[in-house]
């Protein structure tokens, strides 16, 4: 719990005590840089600055202010992400292919996004300024320096949108990620993700960058670079900046064993691996339809799923395909997950032309028996997606998924099924919610067909790719947590702004802690029906709050009588308002303070 306070007497005496968690990256304050000496940065801090240009005098355009930032990728799917409002923008210039903001990988590289300036919008050709947006990196270091355009310039970024243009009186809330996509050796890929949002209009832009020969951010910088933009008196204002690192999380994975043969002896399978098999019919001279291939998971362990919203993602692809039959009344095909002798939950597709799609359970463990029919979906696929059809040559990419919903608490459990099937122009998706499913271990994985029509000699289908990964469930951000990424706090018992509050109590009275301006709404003292003691506190259980009182603030002496006479919504609905009632028949002076902490 904090110890910071803050007195306030208004006649009677009243204290109240000021509290207030992605990963925030510290920055530092931002500083000009730049050879021309026509501008100033006014307003610096690690949150913004502003940029204020005087005459051109002396031909250079080259004029921006930097923040020292530390961050280090290390593997695919680490997210860098910087945030910040372009406003109190006076501009008197249309300009295309001038404002940047930018990652800074030393002297190593730069990666810029660009964009143009002004209100006046034209698509290429059309003649006149382009509001564009594009992507360009260089391997100098050097933010001034253009480089490589990565795709080309967009014209259609903020073409016609008024409210993004860097125009009189606009407020842009800007975004640009950067996440690894490759790593080859010291070289690195990443995927620039741009968003500029205004009130009323959101225009957005990816590009990959590849070969990127660095991994460490040292700083985020805003430039101009065009002498056109120095007009004496413009201006434009970053705020709210803030950077955020997301480490990725690598899901644990599990080993899938050689896949193997199961059921009818008139079929064979090749290609034995992990990663998938080819199964391929002999003849249907037995009188036998029940075939297929299996593999299990770590040897016989398999794969325990523990708590709800933890997830079991399959995926493989089905390849060389060879298949005779339409089989518009069967869905022969299936696919499903075993927990061995207690239940199989099973999807069933039919091949060739045939649309249906139908979700079974059985609780007997055996991939052939059909248990209960879950539904039948006949728009599955339409006819005429042919690509994701069992039809010769197809390739198809699956993804199958459990997810646990629910745990009963008696040994059953409801389970999320999830299927995808991806052709090369069409796909198609269908869920179904099994209940009271009497275990959570599943054994292996299993592919097979159940109907003689299939058993056609020569015909063969391969499945490839198998992989197995588990993706534990994750608590979503709180909304306290939530509101430290946004402003970058990583430690709620400081005063970030120097105002007396700390950010646990910017947080419950809905202060801004990168302004001292802004200390929320603070308590008061009122003579409404007697002395009346008033706060507000954010509407969040995650906050705990309680009025603690004393009769002598030097050597103490005892508490002073205060009760609460109710609680309601405040003015904001993110709020609730308390009010209490101090006795002054029986207290002539004291002392009271909200006291926060976190619960």
């Amino acid at each position: 719990m904090s110890t910071m306070k803050r007195w306030l007497v208004v006649g009677f005496v009243a204290l109240f005590e000021l509290f207030s968690h992605a990963e925030s990256v510290p920055m530092g304050t931002f500083a000009a840089i730049g050879a021309d000496v026509d501008f100033t940065v006014g307003g610096a801090s690690a949150s913004g600055f502003t940029m204020t240009y005087a005459n051109e005098s002396d031909g250079r355009g080259d004029c921006a202010a930097r923040s020292a930032a530390a961050v280090l990728f290390t593997q695919v799917g680490d997210k860098l992400t910087y945030r910040c409002t372009y406003d109190n923008i006076a501009n008197s210039t249309n300009r295309n292919n001038t404002l940047r903001f930018s990652f800074d990988f030393g002297s190593a590289a730069c990666i810029h996004f660009i964009t143009g300036y002004g209100e006046a919008g034209i698509e290429a050709g059309g003649g006149g300024i382009a509001i564009d947006g594009r992507v360009n990196y260089n391997l100098t270091g050097n933010p001034f320096s253009t480089g490589t355009t990565v795709g080309g310039a967009d014209y259609e970024f903020v073409t016609n949108k008024t409210s993004l243009a860097f125009n009189n009186g606009n407020t842009i809330d800007a975004t640009i990620e950067l996440t690894v996509v490759d790593i080859d050796g010291t070289d690195y890929d990443y995927q620039v993700d741009v968003t500029y949002a205004s009130a009323t209009e959101t225009s957005m832009l990816s590009r990959t960058v590849i070969d990127i020969p660095a991994n460490s951010i040292d700083a985020v910088y805003h430039l101009s670079n065009d002498n056109f933009l120095q007009i004496a008196g413009d201006t434009w204002s970053v705020t709210n900046a803030a950077l955020d690192f997301k480490a990725y999380v690598v899901p644990p994975d599990f080993t899938l064993n050689y896949f193997e043969i199961g059921g009818d002896a008139d079929s064979y399978v090749t290609n034995l691996s992990s990663s998938g098999a080819t199964h391929k019919y002999i003849s249907d001279t037995d009188g036998k339809h029940d075939t297929g291939i299996a593999t299990t998971i770590d040897g016989s362990s398999g794969v325990t799923i523990t708590n709800v919203g933890d997830k079991l993602v399959y995926s493989f692809t089905y390849q060389d395909l060879v298949v005779t039959p339409n089989n518009n009344g069967a869905q022969p095909m299936r696919v499903g997950f075993d927990f061995g002798s207690d239940a199989c939950l099973i999807h069933r597709t039919a091949v060739g032309s045939q649309s249906d799609l139908t979700f079974w359970a059985n609780d007997n463990g055996n991939p052939f028996s059909s248990g209960t029919k879950l539904s039948t979906l006949a728009t599955w696929s339409d006819f005429d997606h042919r690509t994701i059809r069992f039809d010769d040559g197809n390739l198809i990419s699956a993804t199958v998924s459990l997810t646990l919903q629910a745990d009963h608490g008696d040994g059953t459990y409801d389970y999320l099924y999830e299927v995808t099937y991806v052709g090369a122009s069409h796909q198609n998706s269908a869920s179904q919610t099994f209940t009271n499913i009497a275990a959570n271990t599943v054994g292996r994985l299993f592919h097979v067909s159940n109907e003689s029509i299939m058993n056609v000699t020569g015909d063969e289908w391969t499945v490839a790719n198998a992989t197995l990964i588990y993706e534990p469930y994750t608590l979503p951000p709180t909304a306290l947590e939530s509101w430290m990424s946004d402003y970058g706090i990583t430690n709620l018992y400081v005063d970030t702004d120097n105002d007396g509050l700390d950010d646990l109590g910017e947080y419950a009275f809905g202060g801004d802690p990168t302004n001292s301006g802004s200390l929320g709404v603070q308590p008061s003292l009122q003579s409404n029906g007697g002395l009346k003691y008033i706060y507000q506190v954010i509407a969040d259980t995650n906050i705990a709050h309680q009025v603690v009182t004393e009769t002598d603030l030097v050597v103490g002496g005892g508490s002073i009588n205060v009760t609460l006479d109710g609680s309601g919504p405040a003015a904001d609905s993110a709020f609730i308002a308390y009010t209490n009632s101090v006795d002054t028949s029986v207290e002539t002076a004291g002392f009271l303070q909200v006291e926060i902490s976190e619960n």
